[in-house]
C-alpha cells in the first residue's frame, strides 16, 4: 500500500492506515523494533508487556478462590 512520508519535527515519519494497525494489533504508545533488511525497513510489533493495574482492574470478586486459615 503506497503512502507518502512525511516531516515530524525535525525527523521523517510515516502514517500507518487504520486497517494495517489493527490487523498488527498496535496503538498509539505500541513499541517496534524497527531495521533495515535487505534494503528494506522493516517495523515489528514487539510483545506487548501487560500492564498490571489494567490486570488488576479485570479481577472481579468471583475470580478470588476462598482460602481457609488465611
Amino acid at each position: 500500500m503506497p503512502t507518502a512520508i512525511r516531516y515530524w519535527g525535525h525527523s521523517l515519519s510515516v502514517r500507518i492506515p487504520k486497517a494495517t494497525a489493527h490487523r498488527l494489533r498496535i496503538h498509539a504508545g505500541s513499541e517496534v523494533d524497527l531495521r533495515i533488511a535487505n534494503g528494506a525497513l522493516v517495523l515489528t510489533p514487539l510483545p506487548q508487556t501487560p500492564d498490571l493495574a489494567a490486570l488488576l482492574a479485570r479481577v472481579r470478586r468471583e475470580d478470588i478462590p476462598e482460602v481457609e486459615g488465611w
